[in-house]
This record gives C-alpha cells, sequence and structure tokens, in this order.
C-alpha cells in the first residue's frame, strides 16, 4: 500500500473524528458521533461499492488500516514495533482468480423452418460457475428439478443419459404428490433447508458428466408468462463473476445458465418446448421430459488475478499464544451496470462496530487475558475466501478460543417495529456462549428479544470459516432488511441507537467471558 495514500487518509480521518490524546484510557465504548464517520465514509460512493479486487476495496482496506493503528493496535504480520509507521504488517494477502463470463450465447431451432433462435447472455441468461470458456453443439435433455434425495423414490435423473449434454432443470422445488411417507418427507427436508439449492444440482450434473445446466426460473409458468414484456434494461439481473483462490483445484461443476424472463419466453417459443412444465404437482416416478433436442453453447470465461486483502491488527494480552478473534467483512457488491451499492449495513456497520470495539479495548487501561486480534475479512461476498485464507494459515487454530462475528448490525427487518430483534448464532456444543448471552442481554438498558440459532450446517458469514475448523463463535446480525444488497442500503438509513446496543452487548459479553 502506497506512502501517500496512507498519510492522506491518516488527514482526513483527524479531520473526521479527531485523534486520541496521548495516554487517553477508557473503559466505554465511543459515542455515536465518534464511529458513525467510519461507516458514513465506508459507504461513501468514492469507494464505488467495495468490490473485491477494485480501488474502492483497496481503499478501504488502507483507512481500516490507518484506523487500527490510531486505535493503538499493533500490526499482526510484523515485528509488532510501535516505532514501525508502516502499514504492511495490518495486510494479509488474499489471492484469488476471477473468472468472469465475458460474453456468452445460446442457439437452438425454431419449429418448423428451423430458423435458429438466439439467447444473449446478460439480457437473455446470466452464467454462473463458469471456469473455462465452451464452443460446442450438444444434446439438451429435461432432467425436471435435477434433483436427487438420499431416499430412492426420488431422482430425477433416472434412466436418463446426460453425459456430454446441457440437462435444463426448474428452479425451486416440488410439491410431491403419488409419493411414499419417506419420499414427501425427504423432499420436504430439502425444501425447508435449500439442501440441493443450485450449486448442488451443478455439482450432481457434474457426476454424471453433463457439460452444463440450462435453468428455468422458479414459479414461472408458461401459460402466464408467454406474452408478457421482457426485463426491460434496468431490471437485468447482473452478472458476477466467480472468484477461485489461486492454487486451489476448481469446484467440481459445470456452468449454470440462469434463463431470464425474456430467456424463457424465447425458449419456450417454439411449441415443443410449451409443455415442458406439467401446471400442479410433479410425479417423481414419470418427470416430464422432452425428446433430446440439439442446442449451441458458447461461453468465453476470461480468468484474472486480483489482489485483495485482509485487514488484521492485534491487542497483546498476557497469554501471547491464545487468542480470541473478533472479525467483520468490509467488501460488498460494488457497482453493477451504472449503479453503486454502497453497502452501509452491509457491512459498513460491522466494520464500523470493529473499529469502536478495538479502540474500547485498546485504551481500556487492562491487559486483555490473551491476545485479541481484530480482522475486516476480503471476499466474503465472493464466498468467505478472507476469512478462509486466515484460518488456514494458523499454525494451530485451536489456540483461537472465541471468534466474534459481526455482519449487518444497524438495521432491523420491517417486522421488527420495535427495533429490539437481535440474532445471535452459536454451536450446538456451547451453551455457555448462550447462557453468557443471555445473562448479558438482561443487564442492557434496553434488552434484546434475542433469537439464538444453531449455526450447524449454515454458512451465511464468515462465521463459517471458524466453524469448519471446530471452533465456538459467536455471530451477530440484526435482520434482513428490505435493503439488502439493494443500492438502498445507505448510511443514512442504519439505526446507529441500535448498532450502539450491539456493541455494548458484545463488550459486556467479552467482559464477562474474560474478567479482570
Amino acid at each position: 500500500m502506497k506512502q501517500l495514500l496512507y498519510f492522506i487518509l491518516c488527514f482526513l480521518l483527524l479531520l473526521a473524528v479527531g485523534k486520541p490524546s496521548p495516554g487517553q484510557k477508557t473503559g466505554k465504548l465511543p459515542s455515536v458521533e465518534a464511529y458513525y464517520p467510519f461507516l458514513k465514509w465506508l459507504a461513501s460512493p468514492g469507494l464505488e461499492g467495495r468490490e473485491t479486487g477494485s480501488t474502492g476495496a483497496a481503499m478501504a482496506a488502507d483507512y481500516i488500516a490507518v484506523e487500527m493503528r490510531l486505535a493503538g493496535l499493533l500490526p499482526l504480520y510484523s515485528s509488532g514495533s510501535s516505532d514501525d509507521e508502516s502499514l504492511s504488517g495490518f495486510f494479509q494477502s488474499v489471492p484469488l482468480i476471477r473468472y468472469s463470463p465475458a460474453a456468452g450465447a445460446i442457439w437452438f431451432s425454431s419449429d418448423k423452418r428451423n430458423i435458429p433462435i438466439q439467447l444473449e447472455q446478460g439480457s437473455d441468461f446470466t452464467t454462473e460457475y463458469a471456469f473455462r470458456s465452451l464452443d460446442l453443439s450438444c444434446g439438451l435433455v429435461c432432467a425436471g428439478y435435477g434433483i436427487r434425495t438420499e431416499t430412492p423414490e426420488w431422482n430425477d435423473y433416472r434412466d436418463l443419459e446426460v453425459r456430454g449434454k446441457v440437462v435444463m432443470i426448474r428452479e425451486g422445488y416440488p410439491e410431491p404428490d403419488n409419493k411414499t411417507v419417506s419420499g414427501q418427507e425427504a423432499m420436504q427436508k430439502l425444501a425447508d433447508s435449500d439442501g440441493f439449492d443450485l450449486a448442488a444440482r451443478s455439482r450432481e450434473a457434474f457426476m454424471r458428466g453433463a457439460v452444463a445446466v440450462l435453468v428455468i426460473p422458479e414459479g414461472f409458468d408458461p401459460a402466464a408468462e408467454m406474452g408478457k414484456s421482457a426485463d426491460s434494461p434496468s431490471g437485468l439481473p447482473y452478472q458476477d463473476a466467480y472468484y477461485q483462490p489461486a492454487g486451489i483445484k476448481l469446484p467440481d461443476q459445470v456452468p449454470l445458465l440462469l434463463l431470464t424472463t425474456s430467456g424463457v419466453q424465447k425458449f419456450l417459443k417454439p411449441a415443443r418446448f410449451r409443455n415442458v412444465w406439467p401446471t400442479g404437482s410433479h410425479d417423481a416416478k414419470a418427470p416430464a421430459r422432452t425428446k433430446e433436442e440439439r442446442i449451441t453453447l458458447k461461453i468465453e470465461v476470461v480468468p484474472q488475478t486480483i489482489n485483495s486483502f485482509n485487514v488484521t491488527g492485534v491487542l497483546t494480552g498476557t497469554d501471547t499464544t491464545h487468542c480470541l478473534v473478533i472479525g467483520a467483512h468490509y467488501d460488498h457488491l460494488g457497482i453493477r451496470g451504472q449503479v453503486v451499492y454502497p453497502g452501509a449495513d452491509d457491512n459498513a456497520s460491522g466494520v464500523a462496530g470493529l473499529l469502536a470495539l478495538a479502540s474500547a479495548w485498546s485504551r481500556s487501561g487492562r491487559t486483555p487475558p490473551c491476545n485479541i486480534v481484530f480482522a475486516a475479512w476480503t471476499a466474503e461476498e465472493k464466498g468467505h475466501h478472507g476469512s478462509q485464507t486466515f484460518v488456514s494459515s494458523l499454525d494451530d487454530p485451536r489456540k483461537v478460543k472465541l471468534y466474534i462475528n459481526m455482519d449487518m448490525i444497524s438495521r432491523s427487518e420491517s417486522a421488527d417495529s420495535t427495533r429490539s430483534k437481535l440474532s445471535i448464532g452459536t454451536r450446538t456444543a456451547d451453551e455457555y456462549l448462550r447462557e453468557t448471552v443471555q445473562k448479558c442481554n438482561i443487564q442492557l438498558d434496553k434488552p434484546f428479544q434475542l433469537d439464538l440459532w444453531d449455526v450447524t450446517g449454515a454458512h451465511g458469514s464468515d462465521y463459517a470459516s471458524f466453524t469448519a475448523a471446530g471452533l465456538p463463535i459467536l455471530t451477530f446480525n440484526t435482520g434482513l432488511h428490505e435493503d439488502y444488497h439493494t443500492p438502498r442500503d445507505l448510511p443514512e438509513a442504519v439505526d446507529l441507537d441500535k448498532m450502539g446496543r450491539v456493541l455494548k452487548l458484545i463488550d459486556q459479553i467479552f467482559r464477562t467471558l474474560y474478567p479482570e
């Protein structure tokens, strides 16, 4: 990171929040006036949504490192000398390869005159899990929903040869009839947990030798949709890229070709495709299929190596061989089309909370019982690659006593009119953590209505990197609001009072688990 940017950020930061006087000690959390400027700056238009690998993300990383130093943290990856003015020790490199579908098209014939129908990537379909370019002509076969359950009653691939072909499936889950009780239960379990999502269906198709999966959107009714207007340019889905750690084997998946409304309309234009999906229930023993068709597919994928960084500082404790890690991801969705996705709640709020706690605990006047690592993760939105890199770099993960995760801590879902709900996830085994959370919550001036949930099998945020290593976690979230992953996730929409109460609860939990 360049020194010039470091000094500019230092100057801007001092103007925004003021530099603490030497020797200042306080056990109190910073006021709203102290941490809101950090949230506001991270979500400002100039950082362009902080997408992984972008200039805005690099600026955010530098800014966070500057603030960590001002809070009194030492860089995790350097000698630890407080005389070292370089920021380099705060950064952990997370090299990634971005696989971007640069262009693509699908061709198939019309009914009688054999006139080719063409679907364009970006308007008629988007592509996921594409790691290499494709240019082929092959068979197209329908495989129902592309689902195989552990019970024998449901297997959409039964008696179907898909090797070397494109598989056409329907998104979502069926409502089965003519089923055994075990089959109904198995399908209901999958639907409730999304246990056979599109990624799983891509893997299933890969194992059976297919080359790609063509996906008809969930809830699409051919009779109702034919003739409706296609997607408007402003409403088209965003063609995202796929991010993979450098040097790691590519996943066993085939590309997903996700049809838009206009794509489905073009695809169903030939009459032979219109009755592919029966209305009402879907019979597993006789899945709706057409005879094999021919399809031509061309996808151009451009791999590019990008640089991204975790930002990590440490507060040295009495026991330097063990640590508590507290983290929040700083990346967001970037610019989509011409629109900036600022990500104020997701997750500038978590990073602002991270910096507020770092400031409070660093200046509290007490030495913590073990090291406390403060981590701002990169690439959470791309698959938790930043936190995964950190965990995999640990000599002995068991030396991490606890991971605390903050992801979206400043808004409420629309149903939470009292702004009192707080979701906290833990592992099944960690009853002591749930008891501590409840004990500390009732000590607040305004206790939360807690939703204590089990993270087993979940992977919604960076906590998953730690649970995969068998480590205890606490993950905090204040609600999935209607502005989630939209351009409306703005600084002026955050609930600073609720965010402050979350930080007070985390602070109280820390002091309870690690008393003076």
